[in-house]
């Protein structure tokens, strides 16, 4: 059982494991979620960010009668971001921003609201690979 309450925190218990799912309850602006939820292999994972404060919690599966207050259904946030069964590397709370980083070096980022705004704005970040120029013209010749 995991449970956090704090503005600044990692959760290591969770690095290694896998992500099934990542799920967000959807606010009214685009890319804004009321909160999430993070589902492993052993269990769902509750967070949401209020007032600078990461809410975090192991909780029973999502129930959409209690979460959802229309027909729009959950934001399948795995699945736009593509980490869907990747591994977790870091999970970490600091300056209201909630980012949880998975293998292969795609992070999502979860930006708090100002205090008494449960509103997050999610940005999904991936890893920029630099590739060095060909130096030599006898390799650019054998690529082309």
């Amino acid at each position: 059982m995991i449970t956090r309450q704090h503005d600044e925190t990692t959760i290591p218990e969770l690095v290694g494991k896998r992500c099934v799912e990542l799920i967000g309850v959807p606010a009214k602006g685009r890319n804004e979620i009321l909160f999430g939820f993070l589902r492993t292999p052993q269990e769902w994972h509750r967070f949401g960010l209020d007032a600078w404060i990461l809410f975090w919690r192991s909780d029973s599966p999502p129930d959409p009668a209690d979460d959802l207050a229309d027909d729009r259904g959950y934001w399948d946030i795995a699945k736009r971001a593509g980490v869907a069964g990747r591994k977790l590397r870091r999970i970490e709370m600091s300056r209201n921003i909630l980012q949880i980083q998975f293998e292969g070096g795609t992070s999502i980022v979860f930006e708090g609201n100002q205090a008494g705004d449960p509103v997050s704005h999610v940005k999904i970040l991936e890893e920029r690979k630099t590739v060095k120029p060909l130096r030599s013209r006898k390799i650019r010749r054998q690529l082309k």
